[in-house]
């Protein structure tokens, strides 16, 4: 988020902008921002790839000048509420408010306080995902995803864990194909676009695995990819994923 305190500052802004070919749409307020401006803000993001709002508090709009002194100014309340939270510390921000204006609100604003933090922000409309990728989030979770594994996990008796929208981790019997093979020869990622992170061997878990190294004849496979790569592998290896389903008590937490 870029902050411009002058004109001259705002127009060569939006002039780099518009210079680069990119869209600019204008959300004008007067500061105090509500869920109201953040819905005009969400829709302006939509439609442009760059939005201008402005919370300026304009003095030719209050016609006794008892009402403009007591206009809320509420910019440092809000860093002071972020910084309060540890925001100039934390690693990782989670934004998980009941609205989606306000999560896209609060993650553009989280990312230009913080570059450098992983952002994990919650959609309830999936129509909302990709708005609040392009506001910065590194991760965005819907309900409609988290709600759809959790059903299919009960109904497969898996342990499918959805960590971004779209992107799946799940655990897999090691394939017949592939016992006594490297992952270097497997071309799992080319066969199936997933990527194998982890490999089980003997009850002991390897993250990273080496590629030269044979993957045994029993064990587990660990894999990132999304649903349709996850289809994939269970189309191009269609027994591996087939396992008894356990019921809730047999389940063990890993």
């Amino acid at each position: 988020m870029q902050i411009c305190r002058t004109v001259f500052d705002l127009r060569a802004a939006v002039a780099r902008f518009r210079a680069s070919g990119e869209g600019v749409g204008l959300v004008t307020t007067m500061g105090a921002l509500h869920d109201g401006h953040m819905a005009l803000v969400s829709e302006a993001r939509a439609a442009h790839d760059r939005v201008v709002a402005t919370i300026f508090v304009n003095p030719t709009q209050f016609g006794e000048a008892a009402d403009l002194e007591t206009y809320p100014r509420t910019e440092a309340r809000d860093l002071e509420h972020l910084e309060a939270a540890g925001i100039d510390d934390a690693g990782a921000i989670l934004i998980t408010t009941h609205d989606d204006n306000v999560n896209v609100y609060l993650t553009r604003y989280c990312r230009g306080l913080r570059p450098d933090a992983r952002i994990v922000s919650r959609s309830k409309l999936d129509r909302n995902v990709s708005t609040l990728y392009r506001a910065g989030a590194d991760a965005v979770l819907s309900y409609a995803g988290t709600g759809s594994a959790a059903i299919w996990n009960h109904l497969r008796g898996d342990e499918t864990v959805l960590v971004a929208q779209g992107l799946n981790v799940f655990r897999t019997p090691i394939p017949k194909e592939l016992a006594g093979t490297t992952l270097a020869a497997a071309h799992v990622h080319r066969r199936t676009h997933c990527n194998v992170v982890a490999v089980e061997r003997n009850g002991v878990l390897v993250g990273n695995p080496d590629p030269n190294v044979p993957l045994p004849a029993t064990g587990e496979l660990v894999l990132v990819g999304t649903d349709l790569a996850e289809a994939k592998f269970s189309e191009e290896f269609p027994h591996a994923r087939r396992r008894q389903s356990l019921r809730r008590a047999d389940r063990r937490v890993r």
